[in-house]
């Protein structure tokens, strides 16, 4: 219901009377709300309607708790710093038999409260954080490509992390990631390049 225009191109064809082989459905918002392990996707939902935002009444209790500094990549026409829109990070709470099973930090292993920050950088890599003091929970994952979007995680609660690149470099197309967050490994990679695509960027 979210949905209210679609427009369909098979071919590079705009087509009225496209249906697919097999129904796509997306969970509804609640589905990604009510998890208790964390914020698993930008604006918490498949549809990114789940933005908040409210006016601070009383800001003097608000203080900076930690920061951390991402480096910078070369793009095919410019570089890139930091973190880029959306930059908006997913933090999970995993369980116990996942954490241990997970190339995090010995410590971290056993750390019942942990609470991971993961951050797509734009310096092509993939940062991994303590919630509670910034401090980096395990290795980042380098891909080579600025990441200028908000990774996601399986909202089922797989150790599954989902992410895509926004730039061509050194003439490889952007790419689209599918990467393991037991040990870090691609599991699955495609060219994010798509011919028929009505942008212009």
């Amino acid at each position: 219901s979210l949905i209210t225009e679609t427009e369909v191109y098979k071919d590079g064809r705009k087509t009225k009377d496209y249906v697919r082989k097999e129904p796509m459905n997306m969970q509804p918002a609640e589905d990604y709300l009510l998890r208790d392990f964390g914020v698993t996707t930008f604006r918490g939902s498949a549809f990114r309607q789940n933005a908040a935002t409210d006016t601070v009444v009383n800001p003097t209790g608000l203080s900076l708790a930690w920061t951390v500094e991402a480096g910078s990549a070369a793009g095919s026409s410019r570089n890139y710093y930091g973190i880029g829109w959306t930059g908006q990070p997913v933090i999970v709470k995993w369980a116990a038999d996942i954490r241990k099973s997970m190339n995090l930090d010995e410590t971290r292993k056993e750390q019942k409260n942990l609470k991971e920050v993961i951050l797509a950088g734009m310096d092509g890599k993939i940062y991994f954080l303590d919630l509670a003091d910034g401090e980096a929970t395990r290795d980042p994952i380098s891909v080579g490509f600025p990441l200028n979007g908000s990774v996601s995680v399986d909202p089922r609660g797989y150790p599954l992390m989902y992410v895509g690149s926004g730039d061509y470099i050194n003439g490889k197309t952007p790419r689209m990631y599918i990467i393991s967050l037991i040990d870090g490994t691609i599991l699955y990679e495609r060219s994010g390049a798509d011919s028929f695509t009505k942008r212009n960027d």
